[in-house]
């Protein structure tokens, strides 16, 4: 764009957590608002808060948000520009619901972890700077907007849940983009109406139709396709890794993956399945 527009954020309070977990939550909090959440990786005792060998010294939970049995229908607990770093978990859901916007996880082992009846909403979220950026176990489910997971020591997002990325990216990770093992990840274009079932409308909204694959050549497909659901960039491996999953890329660009040993942009195995269309 010609012109961009930058903003910083002032967190007026910061929360040290020197060698214990951060906040617990128990099933939910209406808001909690601009702060920094600190772990044992920026130990006071290290001097100025600087993260300092992460793998040794980011223990512990950062934000734990533990529901009831009723899990993530039963309330919903609001982060609004919540900074978590120096953590083994930065964010971690059980059982619980999460609504967030400008929710900052970096340097922590996983930036967020989501497990078990969870779901969480996530818009301008970003994950930088972990071993995984998000991790998804036993039916945990996040839906991601206007979010980047990007430069983690491995993986971008680990899925054996469901993954929903809308306007998102997964680029610059030490190994894959997304790894999908039995679960789901479904990108949708931002001009999809409702959910998976809608992402082709991305595909198509310049007036592709779904034969304009028989176009001859790239450059006449790439026209018609907004492209504009994730983007999957230069993960030194696998860019979208699947076993046992299911795969949806309408709308996605996945390209300059697999710079290291594994060489390729999709993997699908063991019965996956991948629909991608454009």
């Amino acid at each position: 764009q010609r012109s961009v527009n930058l903003r910083g954020k002032l967190y007026r309070t910061r929360l040290n957590f020197d060698a214990s977990d951060g906040l617990n939550i128990q099933t939910n909090l209406r808001e909690l608002k601009n702060v920094a959440v600190l772990g044992p990786a920026h130990s006071s005792a290290l001097g100025q808060g600087a993260t300092y060998d992460l793998r040794n010294r980011a223990t512990n939970k950062g934000i734990a948000v533990h529901g009831s049995e009723r899990g993530a229908g039963y309330g919903s607990t609001v982060l609004t520009n919540v900074s978590v770093s120096g953590f083994e978990y930065g964010v971690d859901l059980e059982n619980a619901g999460l609504s967030a916007d400008n929710l900052f996880c970096s340097s922590n082992q996983v930036g967020m972890r989501s497990s078990q009846n969870t779901h969480a909403d996530i818009n301008h979220g970003v994950f930088t700077g972990n071993i995984d950026g998000i991790q998804l176990h036993h039916g945990g489910q996040v839906a991601l907007e206007r979010s980047i997971s990007a430069a983690n020591e491995r993986h971008g997002a680990r899925v054996t849940g469901s993954l929903t990325a809308k306007a998102s990216s997964f680029c610059l990770n030490g190994d894959r983009g997304v790894d999908v093992e039995r679960g789901s990840f479904h990108v949708i274009s931002p001009s999809g109406i409702t959910g998976p079932g809608d992402d082709i409308a991305g595909a198509t909204q310049y007036g592709g139709t779904t034969s304009d694959h028989l176009y001859v050549t790239e450059v006449q497909r790439f026209d018609k396709s907004s492209r504009d659901g994730a983007f999957i960039f230069h993960n030194y491996g696998v860019g979208v890794h699947g076993s046992q999953a299911d795969i949806v890329l309408n709308s996605a660009v996945v390209s300059y993956n697999g710079k290291g040993v594994t060489g390729a942009n999709l993997k699908a195995k063991n019965g996956s399945r991948v629909k991608t269309e454009f």
